[in-house]
């Protein structure tokens, strides 16, 4: 580790030296910090696949989904039909906020590997979920719609009464 960060001092941030310092913590478990190098690597030479496949999965592993997107999202540029960046961009998808998009991933990958249960799994799971989520948004609806149409009729069961008490008055 000291010597490539020597060697980073005296000749900078050249892109081999940030993937071999990177390589080097990653072998001692500094994670994040190969991460901040392997960005640094990646920031020198964007079009380098390796750098952002072993991003893409570095920020899976420490749970950074919505940067485990973004290089899963560039390697797949290159790699469109890779079964493992299908898989991870639709578990990152899942966490964060689409259920509906990591299906559309899943799909992709069952596509290419039609007999992969633990997808199939997950697929059948998810479909079930935003079955039951569409289900309970209908319910909210259809109750909310019931409650305006209660407040509705309470409001016209007070406006005929306020009239028939002014015609009473009026008549007396």
């Amino acid at each position: 580790e000291y010597i490539y960060r020597d060697l980073i001092d005296n000749l900078g941030n050249k892109f081999i030296l940030l993937n071999k310092m990177a390589s080097v913590l990653l072998k001692q478990w500094f994670v994040k910090k190969a991460i901040k190098f392997y960005e640094k690597a990646y920031n020198k030479k964007p079009s380098d696949y390796d750098t952002i496949e072993i991003l893409s999965e570095l920020t899976f592993e420490i749970k950074d989904y919505k940067s485990c997107i973004e290089y899963t999202v560039l390697y797949l540029k290159n790699n469109p039909r890779d079964p493992n960046k299908l898989t991870i961009r639709g578990f990152c998808t899942e966490k964060l906020w689409d259920k509906k998009w990591a299906v559309v991933q899943y799909k992709k990958v069952l596509e290419m590997q039609p007999y992969n249960s633990e997808i199939k799994n997950r697929v059948e799971k998810l479909e079930k979920k935003l079955e039951k989520e569409e289900i309970e948004k209908e319910n909210q609806m259809l109750q909310e719609e019931v409650i305006q149409q209660e407040q509705k009729q309470k409001k016209e069961q007070k406006k005929e009464e306020k009239v028939k008490k002014q015609e009473k008055e009026s008549v007396d």
